[in-house]
């Protein structure tokens, strides 16, 4: 029975429903002591923000008084360039609309709420007032004010009360990422099995994840700017050694026997920085091994695949030094670091798309009110405006609208119970605190549970609206109906369009990021792709998660969800074999182009870049001439390594350590490059 509740009530669910309940009755006192015009508009202000952790709660509530802002100046622009023109006003109401999904649809976490924000709010205020245009300055003053006000509510409560904190669990998700790519490392060394291509995802999946809680940190800390600059570091810094990690892993096989270097790094990958004093840099670590393996084998070069581990094992023990520096700039703010950028995947034919089903949806929407004729029209119009800006940014905008099909009648319902039953015996503040207290904890439930957010969400945003909370309250049983027929008519309005316009496929959200992965390939094949390792990092992992996403969200029909290897994870180990490649490239090409400046290393570069140029599909004798050449251009640096100082050392081994992996991959995937049309003639 335990198990069985368990995943409904998660950790912490009491003290956040207690927590936004306090704000959702301190907002409602300080309204209707203020006595603003919508008191109800800062009781949802409360429910909208209500989120499980502080730095949640204050991130949002930040970017919801910029979204508000924006609408209310868009609201009053838009009305006054087009009083008395009822047409131009709803199509000016719609474009925004839709450039506001758009905008959306592009950014991540609040910063994309705030847009949602920024174009229901014209709807909300412009729209209603669309007979009244004179009183729209009025109307959006006094939603400003309202929001402001649930904005100050909700805050006030998060600092005064034990409310969680994002930072802190940022902390103990980065030691643990650390520690399992770590592992994944050592065991690869050890044991020679590599690890599997879904469990790397799911890892970088996960890591990168924590930008999202990185952006609700910030409101959090003091010196905000600082620590999360260390916490992004840190960040890529596990993703960086989890590339190393499955270079490794391909190596292991390929060394000689009797290698001292694969025996001192199969030592323990940990020990690496206890090489030379104090926490040594990439380059250092690289020359301490080179000396050891000197001492060990006197006047013997190290073989490529052993210049390749060596490059990789200790740009992994540098990255491990990255993300305790990072941590600890997280932790107290006085260790500085680097700002490193994180950059995400974007979609921007979803957004497109989204765009146009806003544009779509909120048209025909419009025009069916026009035509009908339905008294408070304007209402219901304005309500689907809202419903279908806040689907733009879900995975499955269809069971969004499904949200609001149940949770709006649901709320009227237990609002006319109280209404007529309850409020009328007794409708001081006391009772209504006493009131919405079931109500509160009942939507904050729905919410912390994943299969009915949207329902939760519906419910509690919209159950003060419904109810019609005012000062004086107002018991009308007619307005009471005409109201919330309203909003049951634009429930299943926004619903319909969701489903019927151009309803999102993960399927063809898939073929988008993995047509843009190979792309970048194709690019990076042609000498023309981006070379800059962070971004370029961050957006392959980013990918390679949203391939995964959307390859778990196809119907049974075309994965079957009970055995991972089949469907569409030989697709997905497809692409995560190209972006390796593409990784792989333009670290080759950096580390050539650096081997290039030096005059007794500049011919073997040449030849090392354009045996990786490819500008056409090659047939398979053709590409065993180019892996030659790579593997020609390789000896011809390793036999200059004897001659160089110690510095120019490091620029053999990094420039024959991206050869040695291009080179393994080419031969690994080189049959798929031709059969998944990645290089097309004369491409």
């Amino acid at each position: 029975m335990a198990g069985l509740f368990r995943p409904f009530f998660p950790a912490g669910w009491l003290s956040f429903c207690l927590r936004t309940w306090a704000a959702l009755v301190l907002a409602l006192v300080a309204a209707f002591w203020l006595q603003l015009d919508a008191p109800v508009t800062a009781a949802v202000t409360v429910m909208i923000i209500a989120q499980p952790l502080r730095g949640q709660a204050l991130s949002k509530a930040y970017f919801r008084s910029v979204g508000t802002f924006a609408g209310g100046v868009a609201s009053v622009v838009l009305v006054a360039l087009f009083p008395q023109e009822r047409g131009m006003l709803l199509g000016s109401v719609a474009v925004w609309l839709a450039l506001c999904a758009f905008v959306g649809t592009l950014e991540r976490d609040f910063r994309a709420y705030a847009a949602q924000l920024a174009g229901y709010t014209v709807a909300l205020v412009a729209v209603n007032r669309i007979d009244a245009p004179a009183d729209v300055m009025s109307v959006a003053l006094s939603r400003v004010s309202a929001v402001m006000v649930g904005i100050a509510s909700s805050t006030t409560v998060n600092l005064l009360t034990a409310s969680p904190q994002a930072w802190r669990s940022v902390t103990v998700a980065l030691d643990d990422h650390a520690a399992r790519v770590v592992a994944m490392t050592e065991r690869a060394l050890k044991t020679g099995v590599g690890v599997d291509d879904v469990a790397v995802i799911r890892q970088a999946g996960e890591t990168l994840a924590l930008t999202t809680r990185l952006s609700y940190a910030r409101t959090e800390l003091v010196h905000g700017r600082v620590r999360i600059a260390g916490a992004r570091s840190a960040l890529v810094a596990v993703l960086e050694a989890l590339s190393c990690c499955r270079t490794v892993q391909r190596i292991v096989p390929e060394l000689p026997e009797g290698s001292w270097i694969a025996r001192r790094v199969r030592a323990g990958i940990r020990a690496l920085p206890r090489l030379s004093e104090g926490a040594p840099g990439q380059g250092r670590l690289m020359m301490d091994l080179l000396a050891h393996h000197e001492v060990h084998r006197p006047g013997e070069v190290p073989a490529a695949s052993e210049m390749c581990l060596i490059e990789r094992a200790t740009r992994f023990a540098d990255q491990l030094g990255w993300m305790r520096r990072g941590r600890r700039a997280l932790m107290d703010g006085r260790v500085t670091v680097s700002r490193v950028e994180v950059r995400h995947h974007r979609d921007v034919v979803l957004a497109l798309v989204n765009a146009l089903r806003m544009l779509i949806g909120f048209s025909l929407a419009a025009g069916l009110c026009v035509v009908t004729g339905l008294p408070n029209a304007t209402t219901a119009l304005a309500q689907t405006a809202l419903i279908l800006t806040l689907a733009t940014t879900t995975f499955e905008a269809g069971r969004f609208g499904l949200g609001a099909v149940i949770g709006t009648p649901v709320a009227i319902f237990v609002a006319a119970f109280l209404d007529f039953h309850v409020l009328p015996h007794n409708s001081d503040m006391t009772v209504l605190a006493l009131v919405l207290l079931p109500q509160t904890v009942v939507s904050c439930l729905l919410i912390l549970n994943p299969g009915t957010a949207a329902i939760g969400l519906n419910y509690g945003i919209f159950f003060p609206v419904i109810l019609g909370i005012s000062n004086p309250h107002v018991y009308d049983p007619v307005a009471f109906a005409g109201r919330n027929v309203m909003y049951l008519f634009a429930a299943w309005l926004s619903f319909a369009s969701l489903v019927l316009l151009l309803p999102p496929s993960a399927r063809r959200r898939r073929f988008r990021v993995a047509s843009a992965l190979v792309f970048g390939l194709r690019a990076q094949f042609a000498g023309l792709g981006e070379q800059g390792r962070p971004p370029k990092l961050t957006v392959y992992y980013d990918r390679l998660a949203q391939i995964m996403t959307w390859t778990w969200h196809l119907k049974r029909g075309h994965l079957n969800r009970g055995h991972p290897k089949r469907g569409g994870m030989p697709v997905m180990r497809r692409m995560v074999a190209f972006g390796d490649l593409d990784l792989a490239l333009a670290q080759a090409r950096e580390a050539l182009g650096v081997a290039g400046v030096v005059p007794v290393l500049a011919e073997a570069a040449r030849l090392g870049l354009g045996a990786m140029t490819w500008r056409e599909a090659l047939p398979e004798p053709e590409i065993r001439v180019r892996v030659r050449a790579m593997r020609r251009a390789m000896e011809g640096l390793r036999a200059s390594y004897a001659g160089v100082p110690a510095g120019e050392r490091l620029v053999i081994v990094r420039a024959v350590a991206g050869l040695f992996e291009v080179s393994d991959l080419v031969v690994r995937h080189g049959a798929a490059l031709r059969r998944y049309g990645v290089l097309r003639r004369g491409g």
